[in-house]
C-alpha cells in the first residue's frame, strides 16, 4: 500500500492538508525554478567570460570569412541569372 493509504486523517483536516501541500508545491517550484535561473546566468558568465578570449577573435573570423563567401556567393548565382546561363539542376 501507498503511504497516503496508510494515514488516517479526519475529513476536517482535508481543506488544510490540500492548502499545506499546495504551498509546498508552490515553494518547490519556485526554489527549482531560483536555482535554474541562478544556474542559467552562472553558465551565461561563463560563457560570456570564454568568448571574450582568443576563441571570440577566431569565432569572429570565421564568421567574417563565412559572410563574405555567402555574399560573394549570390553575387555569383545574380550574375548567372542575368546572362541566362545558371545551371539547371535536375
Amino acid at each position: 500500500m501507498s503511504e497516503r493509504a496508510r494515514w488516517d486523517f479526519a475529513p476536517d483536516q482535508a481543506p488544510t492538508l490540500s492548502s499545506t501541500l499546495q504551498q509546498i508545491e508552490f515553494m518547490r517550484s519556485e526554489i527549482q525554478s531560483s536555482v535554474l535561473d541562478t544556474m542559467i546566468v552562472a553558465n551565461r558568465k561563463f560563457i560570456d567570460q570564454q568568448l571574450k578570449q582568443a576563441d571570440f577573435v577566431l569565432a569572429n573570423e570565421i564568421a567574417c570569412v563565412l559572410k563574405e563567401g555567402l555574399s560573394l556567393t549570390a553575387q555569383i548565382v545574380g550574375q548567372l541569372k542575368q546572362s541566362g546561363t545558371s545551371p539547371s539542376f535536375k
